[in-house]
């Protein structure tokens, strides 16, 4: 039907009928897979890519946006589908899934994304024309630190446009930009709030908390309006790692402070709780203010994909090319940087040179090869520190 509809009108129509049933089928959960043999998750799996490989072909057909970068082609599709063989993914990979989660969450999309924490061998990257990279900070700056030229890589790396002054001069013509746009319209009378957060100092401070909350509240007049205010806050706890007495003290005086500025009018969910909820005329908001571990977030997707509207962050980029996620929002992917990218990207170049002995000091003891889950570090103090101090002082989200 797809291919025999002449308009562009009846083109979209489709595809969005199309991508609507390929959502509601992804979004089995593990306890419903768990009870179908291999043969038909297997079976399942194939038929996924399939369906993705039809929608991309469909978006092609509408596509009238400069393309920066191509969809996947079968080679592509065929290892990330295979993925799991050649990432071997190992005890650092699975902890920081455990405390971002359900952020690592993999999703739908018409691009192919990672982690770049996840590989291994920096080669692998050269079995994709581009990658979505889900990263935050932390893994950023070490994989720049680890790899501070292409060399041989072909692949174009699509970074978050929050985190652009952590990309080397070197690796800039192998860069793109992204950031998440909605297409809901903005609820001038919003039905329900609802507020997500992973609880620590590496996603949030509790400075940029009463500032966001209080604009949202004043914005939106949350208390007037009686608006249900739904927050779910997950405290996963970083295991063995020597922050977590402050953690557990921050967890505290992050949880009053939410309730002191909302109110009494709150209703604490869990995630499962969220899976099934209708989020049209909905406000969200996701507290992860330096994009310290992540910067793309299967969070983000269920409720914007779901037709909630998202607070914006930031301001966002002029439309280049963009590639739907969902009938309701998509990724804007451009080449524009900003202009003071040069000059801060060999400022940090520069400090990093000069302070690379204490920035990394001990890095190289964070051994990946450990036998045991709670002896593999995340990350080091200098690294986190250093991470804090690029954010304050570049980050779009920075607030004292």
């Amino acid at each position: 039907y797809l291919a025999k509809s002449k308009t562009l009108q009846r083109r979209q129509c489709s595809l969005k009928v199309l991508q609507t049933y390929f959502i509601s089928f992804v979004q089995l959960t593990p306890c419903h897979l768990a009870v179908l043999s291999r043969q038909r998750v297997a079976a399942i799996q194939s038929f996924i890519m399939k369906f993705i490989s039809l929608i991309l072909v469909g978006r092609q057909m509408i596509s009238k946006n400069e393309n920066l970068i191509s969809p996947p082609n079968s080679d592509e599709i065929h290892h990330w589908q295979n993925k799991l063989e050649w990432l071997k993914l190992d005890y650092l990979d699975n902890k920081i899934n455990d405390y971002i989660l359900p952020n690592h969450y993999e999703y739908y999309s018409g691009l192919t994304s990672f982690f770049l924490y996840n590989i291994k061998d920096i080669e692998s990257l050269n079995y994709f024309n581009s990658i979505l990279v889900r990263d935050g900070s932390l893994t950023l700056i070490k994989f720049f630190h680890q790899n501070p030229h292409p060399k041989h890589i072909k692949t174009k790396l699509v970074i978050h446009k929050n985190l652009y002054y952590l990309i080397p001069l070197a690796w800039k013509n192998q860069t793109l930009l992204y950031e998440t746009q909605s297409m809901t319209q903005e609820p001038k009378k919003p039905e329900a709030f609802f507020l997500f957060g992973n609880l620590d100092p590496f996603h949030c401070s509790k400075q940029y908390l009463e500032y966001k909350l209080k604009s949202i509240l004043n914005k939106y007049k949350i208390r007037e309006n009686n608006c249900p205010i739904f927050v779910t806050l997950m405290a996963n706890e970083l295991n063995n790692e020597r922050i977590i007495e402050k953690e557990n003290k921050f967890l505290l005086e992050f949880i009053s402070k939410t309730a002191n500025i909302l109110g009494e009018n709150i209703t604490y969910k869990t995630w499962d709780e969220l899976r099934d909820f209708d989020f049209h005329n909905c406000l969200y908001f996701n507290l992860n203010q330096y994009d310290h571990l992540f910067s793309d977030s299967y969070v983000d997707y269920h409720f914007l994909s779901k037709g909630a509207y998202p607070i914006p962050r930031t301001d966002h980029q002029p439309i280049q090319q963009k590639v739907e996620l969902s009938p309701f929002h998509f990724i804007n992917i451009s080449n524009q940087f900003p202009d003071n990218y040069y000059i801060i990207a060999q400022k940090i170049s520069d400090e990093i040179k000069f302070y690379n002995n204490n920035i990394f000091k001990e890095e190289f003891l964070l051994n990946r090869k450990v036998d045991y889950f709670s002896d593999v570090k995340i990350c080091t103090p200098e690294l986190l520190s250093y991470s804090n101090h690029l954010a304050k002082k570049f980050h779009p989200c920075s607030y004292t």
